[in-house]
């Protein structure tokens, strides 16, 4: 695929270039501005190769500093699911679950979401505590102020 996209944007380079020479060629031997539009064009294409050999040059950067700097973690793959909330050609993705512990903090990852569901069923306990001791703080409706005037 780099390959590819390396062939690409070498055309687009080369084009986009041919097409600016001409362009600007052209335009000051005849001295018609229309002939600026052509090289306006080429521009275009020049600009969208240069940009396609700037990605895979950001992507080569990144691929070496992982390399050099990224950490390698070993994981058992416990695993295959579809993932229904993302569809490619009209058919669902596989999800790989794996699992791995976490050199920093010998942390099972596979715990996480336990961890989380433990942290927010304590976050709703403390919430419907806050609320039961709110409930005598609240203001009367008009409702019920009317209601209490009539008796």
């Amino acid at each position: 695929m780099e390959k590819l996209l390396k062939i690409f944007s070498v055309v687009f380079f080369l084009f986009g270039f041919v097409l600016v020479a001409l362009g600007t060629g052209l335009a000051l031997a005849a001295g018609q501005l229309a002939f600026l539009l052509f090289a306006a064009v080429g521009f275009v294409f020049f600009l969208v190769g240069v940009g396609m050999m700037a990605a895979i040059s950001r992507a080569r950067r990144l691929r070496r500093w992982l390399e050099q700097n990224g950490r390698t973690i070993q994981a058992d793959i416990i695993g295959v699911q579809y993932n229904p909330r993302v569809r490619l050609n009209g058919r669902c993705s596989f999800v790989l679950q794996c699992q791995a512990v976490n050199p920093a903090d010998d942390l099972d990852q596979q715990d996480l979401p336990d961890i989380v569901s433990q942290r927010l069923t304590d976050l709703d306990r403390r919430l419907s505590q806050l609320e039961k001791a709110a409930q005598g703080d609240i203001p009367p409706t008009a409702a019920q102020i009317a209601a209490r005037q009539r008796k």
